[in-house]
């Protein structure tokens, strides 16, 4: 009897299939580039649900950007989860439509709808399960699902083989919560290009940290040329960056021209005084070096062009 009672206490403490449930509280923090005449200016943005509305009959919850990017969306979406499915408000038809389905398994392809203005050709694009795992979150155990993906509503569906994209259970797409702007060819014909998950946080299980402790996100990350050395500089293959005492630095993100990010480091150890970055299988070019560090509990950003000879 009381294993029994142990092992009932243990199925309702870690609950592997329970989803995320939205909330006022619930907000997603993204990387966020600003795309300038001649350089591009790395910041911070948040997305989160500021309250419930009802639209055709459906209960939804308002879900509001701070800025506009290349997916097309606009500020405010209405969203709604049910049955391990979220679905959109798409405005221009009057009905909603599927965004995720988090029941899905392995192996499977789901058809989505593109929404008005990212394809004007297509109407249709098609996501299939390659792979998945599982990340923890509060006392939750999430579905990681791989994905790939095809932008074409011919009848041959066909999934580019060399790249998967993460989806998390409940939290979306590591990239954006409308994810087709990692699909977008040109995302620079536009101001800004929200492009990489930070953090996920709400009232109920409090904070899921992908890249950045969602505590720290306060605004707009602060700009700093000076706090950090790259040598040398023009180089041939590997730079070196000195990393500053009693600083928390966190990555290490090289660009190239287009604003792609074509390599990245973390930082573990705060004892590490410098830290090498190679360069040698790149192309002979300009390209644009981003720090992230901590300070007073914000995030600072320093970035400064590199030429590789």
């Amino acid at each position: 009897m009381k294993l029994i009672i142990t092992l009932l206490t243990l199925l309702t403490s870690i609950n592997i299939c329970s989803q995320i449930e939205y909330n006022e509280e619930t907000m997603w923090s993204y990387s966020l580039r600003t795309y300038l005449d001649y350089s591009t200016e790395f910041s911070s943005t948040n997305s989160q649900i500021i309250g419930d509305t009802v639209i055709n009959g459906q209960v939804c919850q308002v879900l509001k950007r701070e800025v506009l990017s290349c997916n097309m969306r606009p500020l405010k979406d209405y969203i709604y989860m049910n049955d391990q499915k979220v679905f959109y408000y798409l405005e221009e038809e009057e009905n909603f439509q599927l965004l995720y389905d988090f029941g899905a398994e392995l192996g499977d392809t789901l058809t989505l709808k593109f929404w008005p203005n990212i394809n004007p050709v297509d109407t249709v694009f098609h996501l299939y399960i390659d792979s998945m795992d599982f990340v923890n979150f509060d006392n939750l155990q999430l579905k990681r699902f791989h994905v790939k993906f095809d932008l074409f509503d011919q009848e041959e569906i066909s999934f580019p083989t060399n790249q998967t994209s993460p989806i998390i259970e409940g939290i979306g797409s590591t990239f954006n919560f409308f994810y087709l702007n990692e699909l977008v060819n040109s995302c620079k014909a536009f101001d800004t290009d929200v492009y990489e998950l930070r953090c996920f946080s709400n009232f109920t299980n409090g904070a899921y940290e992908i890249i950045t402790p969602c505590e720290v996100i306060v605004g707009k990350p602060e700009i700093d040329k000076t706090i950090y050395t790259i040598r040398p500089n023009p180089t041939n293959s590997t730079i070196v960056i000195d990393l500053p005492e009693n600083i928390q630095t966190q990555n290490i993100i090289v660009y190239n021209t287009t604003g792609k990010s074509i390599l990245k480091k973390k930082i573990f150890s705060q004892s590490q005084k410098e830290v090498a970055v190679d360069l040698s299988k790149f192309d002979s070019g300009l390209y644009l070096v981003k720090v992230e560090y901590l300070s007073d509990k914000r995030i600072k950003v320093m970035t400064k062009p590199i030429v590789k000879l």
